[in-house]
């Protein structure tokens, strides 16, 4: 599976118009599309960073929706948001204890790996980092997405509540750094948000 994720910027007090306009206008123009697996829109209510997710059954269905996500893109910016990038992933680990839904935290791990260390990154993250994160408190999910050609790496984990995902950093910092020093010794970049909205064809499942 692969994901197309776009991150814009709004004043906080836009959020849930952001949210709005992507579930009300950009999915149905993409939903019924060859190859379309489900999306999410996150937000961050102190700083009205937001992030649209939407999942394609592989790299071809992907590519072939870039005309429709540009459409959205635009309506984006004319509620407000400002489109900051757009990056696209290979999904190499899909953990999913529970079904996606809005109301349940996220923290996002990003980090770029050296081309030649990326698959001993992956290996790290399913081997070492899963079991840690799936075995706290409030766990729901876990998504691992990479760019081969770039060694850009987005690590995701879903929780229960805030308060779950906040108890479980102190389990899960060392490996973050160890995770770092295995991608070529950078430190990933943490951010925290809320999900906003979610559908998914798929259900549950382990990847």
């Amino acid at each position: 599976m692969f994901a197309r994720i776009t991150r814009v910027a709004s004043s906080p007090e836009n959020i849930a118009q952001r949210a709005a306009v992507f579930e009300r206008d950009l999915l149905p123009q993409i939903r019924d599309l060859p190859g379309f697996e489900g999306a999410a829109a996150l937000g961050d209510r102190e700083s009205g960073r937001g992030v649209s997710v939407t999942y394609w059954a592989d790299a071809a269905a992907m590519r072939a929706s870039e005309p429709a996500a540009s459409a959205g893109w635009d309506q984006a910016t004319q509620a407000g948001s400002t489109v900051l990038d757009i990056q696209r992933y290979e999904l190499v680990v899909v953990e999913r204890v529970a079904p996606p839904r809005a109301n349940v935290f996220v923290r996002s791990n990003e980090l770029d790996a050296t081309t030649e260390k990326l698959d001993a990154t992956i290996q790290f993250v399913r081997d070492k980092v899963l079991p840690n994160v799936r075995s706290q408190t409030g766990f729901r999910g876990m998504l691992m997405g990479v760019d081969r050609e770039t060694g850009h790496c987005l690590v995701t984990s879903i929780w229960e509540t805030a308060a779950d995902r906040d108890a479980s950093e102190a389990a899960v910092r060392e490996q973050r750094r160890e995770a770092g020093q295995v991608a070529g010794g950078v430190d990933p970049r943490v951010e925290h948000y809320e999900v906003l909205f979610a559908e998914m064809k798929q259900p549950a499942r382990t990847g």
